[in-house]
């Protein structure tokens, strides 16, 4: 089971929606999470993870934002939901339960992803994260080996420029998956969608939708996993309900949830 915590509009919006809304990932309040896997990729670079310099140089060079080219750059911008492998974490009850007034919802893993989302581990060892990004950075530089002897050597120099132009934003992606060591009692698990540009399909429901988060625009993806697995409410210890309460029974069958548990949680987190 994981879980997604939140308070009570979130447990009514999700409920009646049937939907989990992922946010834009460098939209998010901890801007530090977003530049982890930049940090650790100047690191690799630096350290000569990849032998051919020019390209190493040139990604290292559009790692900056300011210094990416944009008639060439495709977006690449990463939607995320997060969930918690542990529903007895006080952490989490203070600062996104709602010091014990909010809930956890429990979702079943393998009904989370599809359709372009894919649930993902964050990574917090340093040998994880390195050899992560670094499976990254030398792919680029096969598939750029490989690539050479086919295009004039005038060519070679734009080559490598669209290689590391490439390879800079395939790694600002990554930094959804990685995050510093320090947070990693957090077990944290991530639900990742990557938007490249593409055309927003014609739908009856809409796929993206915005809110707003301290005075910023936050953009979201919206996400409809069927069947819904959401499978149990973990109420906060703040909350003034009890497992038997009439609100559950009503929530349930109005929006149809199918098997579902309502318990309240054992962590003595209160505001």
């Amino acid at each position: 089971m994981l879980y997604h915590f939140t308070g009570v509009e979130g447990l009514m919006g999700i409920t009646e929606s049937k939907a989990l809304r992922a946010s834009l990932a460098v939209s998010m309040n901890d801007q530090s999470e977003v530049v982890h896997a930049v940090i650790v990729a100047k690191r690799l670079l630096k350290a000569g993870t990849i032998r051919n310099g020019q390209l190493a140089t040139d990604i290292l060079r559009f790692l900056q934002p300011t210094q990416q080219i944009r008639e060439i750059a495709i977006p690449m911008h990463a939607f995320v939901v997060s969930f918690c492998a542990r529903e007895d974490s006080a952490l989490h009850w203070l600062h996104y339960g709602q010091q014990g007034r909010g809930f956890a919802l429990g979702f079943d893993p393998h009904g989370l992803g599809g359709d372009g989302f894919s649930l993902l581990p964050v990574l917090y060892g340093d040998d994880e994260q390195q050899a992560f990004i670094a499976k990254m950075l030398v792919a680029a530089e096969q598939t750029l080996a490989k690539e050479l002897p086919n295009v004039p050597k005038c060519g070679h120099e734009t080559l490598t420029t669209l290689s590391a132009h490439s390879a800079a934003q395939y790694v600002w992606a990554a930094g959804s998956q990685l995050k510093s060591k320090v947070f990693e009692t957090e077990a944290e698990w991530r639900l990742v969608s990557l938007d490249v540009g593409q055309p927003i399909p014609a739908s009856s429901q809409p796929f993206f939708g915005f809110r707003n988060c301290g005075g910023r625009l936050v953009p979201y993806a919206v996400h409809r996993p069927e069947p819904f697995p959401l499978r149990e409410i973990v109420m906060g210890a703040s909350v003034p309900m009890h497992d038997a309460d009439p609100a559950f029974d009503v929530l349930h069958r109005q929006h149809r949830l199918g098997d579902l548990a309502v318990r309240r949680s054992l962590v003595p987190v209160r505001p």
